[in-house]
C-alpha cells in the first residue's frame, strides 16, 4: 500500500493549527506519517498538537528558520511514497488525499498533481470563488482525461505549459508529489516569498503533471497571511524564477524561460511605477528588452509601463 507524508510547516498559528490537523483526521485516506515541523513558535502550538492526540502524527520543534527551512527539515525526514504539504492555516477537503492519489497512481511517470481550491474570509466564513476560474490558460492546455473524477494528464511539457501562465494555478498546500522524482529537490531557503514557485518549477523539470478541477483544499483569507505584506509581489516573482536558471538544462526549456523572464520583468517594472520608483522601474524595462524571448511581449509591455506612468504620474 501506498505510503503518504504529510508535512504542515507552522509558525504562530495556533489559532489556525487545530483545523488543519482535524482537516486531515478527517481524510478518507489516512496518511500514515504526519510531520508538524514548528518553525520556532511562542503562542503554544506544541501545547494545541499534543492536546489533539493524533496517531502517526511527529512534532518538531526547530529554532526560527523559515517555511523552506521547515519543509526540509521534514523532507529528510520523511521516506514515504508521496508528500503533500498543508500550511497549519489551511484545511483539506475529507477527499484530498485519495483523489490525490488516484491520479498519480494512474499516470506513475507523473512528477506531482495538483487541485482547484476555494478562498475563504476568516473573519465571516464566506468562501469565493475557485482558483481555477482565475486560470483560463488552463482550459487551453492539451489534456488527457484520466479515468479519476475530473481528473486530467498535461499532454505537454509540464514545465513549459506551468511556467507559461502569470501565476502558477497551484499552491504547494494543494499538491502530491512522488517522492522518488523529487529526491534531493529542496526548498531555497534563501526565498521568503515565493520559494514554492521556484520549487513547483523545479519539480516540472522532472516530469509530467496532472490535476483535478475538483476543489478539495480550503485556503484561509486572514491578516497575517504571507503575501498580505507585500505590495510589489512581482519583484519576489522575479528573484524567484531568476533562481531557476541554473537548474535548465535544455534548449526548449530555455526558450520558454526565457520568454517568461521578459514578462517577469516587465511586470516588476509596472510594480515599481506604480509605486513611484520610476527609475528602478526603468532600469528593470531595458533588462526586459535585453532578455531574449517575445518581441511582441515587450511592445505590449512597453504600452503597459506608459499607461501606468501615466496613470500614476505626481
Amino acid at each position: 500500500m501506498a505510503s503518504i507524508c504529510v508535512i504542515v510547516p507552522t509558525y504562530n498559528y495556533g489559532a489556525f493549527i487545530g483545523e488543519a490537523l482535524a482537516s486531515i483526521q478527517a481524510q478518507t485516506h489516512p496518511p500514515q506519517q504526519i510531520l508538524v515541523i514548528d518553525d520556532g513558535s511562542s503562542d503554544g502550538t506544541a501545547e494545541i498538537v499534543a492536546g489533539m492526540q493524533i496517531p502517526n502524527l511527529q512534532y518538531v520543534h526547530q529554532a526560527n528558520a523559515g517555511v523552506s527551512a521547515a519543509r526540509n527539515h521534514a523532507l529528510a525526514l520523511t521516506n514515504a511514497d508521496y508528500v503533500t504539504f498543508l500550511d497549519a492555516d489551511d484545511r483539506w477537503r475529507p477527499t484530498m488525499l485519495q483523489q490525490q492519489l488516484q491520479l498519480l497512481q494512474e499516470v506513475p511517470e507523473a512528477v506531482f498533481s495538483f487541485t482547484n481550491f476555494v478562498r475563504f474570509e476568516h473573519d465571516t466564513g464566506a468562501f469565493l470563488s475557485d482558483q481555477f476560474a482565475y486560470y483560463p490558460e488552463l482550459e487551453r492546455l492539451p489534456t488527457l482525461l484520466l479515468s479519476c473524477d475530473h481528473g486530467h494528464l498535461i499532454q505537454t511539457d509540464a514545465f513549459n505549459a506551468l511556467i507559461g501562465f502569470g501565476e502558477i494555478p497551484a499552491y504547494t498546500q494543494v499538491m502530491m508529489f512522488n517522492t522518488r522524482r523529487i529526491q534531493g529537490l529542496r526548498f531555497d531557503e534563501s526565498l521568503r516569498v515565493c520559494e514554492d514557485t521556484e520549487f513547483v518549477l523545479r519539480a516540472a523539470l522532472r516530469g509530467q503533471a496532472v490535476y483535478t478541477d475538483l476543489a478539495l483544499a480550503e485556503i484561509r483569507r486572514h491578516g497575517k497571511n504571507a503575501t498580505t505584506t507585500y505590495s510589489m509581489m512581482a519583484l519576489d516573482k522575479l528573484n524567484a524564477l531568476q533562481r531557476l536558471e541554473h537548474s535548465i538544462h535544455t534548449p526548449q526549456h530555455m526558450r520558454a524561460y526565457k520568454d517568461r523572464m521578459v514578462k517577469a520583468h516587465l511586470d516588476a517594472a509596472i510594480a515599481c511605477t506604480r509605486h513611484s520608483q520610476r527609475l528602478r522601474g526603468m532600469r528593470l524595462y531595458m533588462q526586459a528588452l535585453g532578455v531574449p524571448g517575445s518581441s511582441m511581449r515587450k511592445v505590449k509591455g512597453a504600452m503597459r509601463l506608459m499607461q501606468s506612468s501615466l496613470t500614476h504620474s505626481p
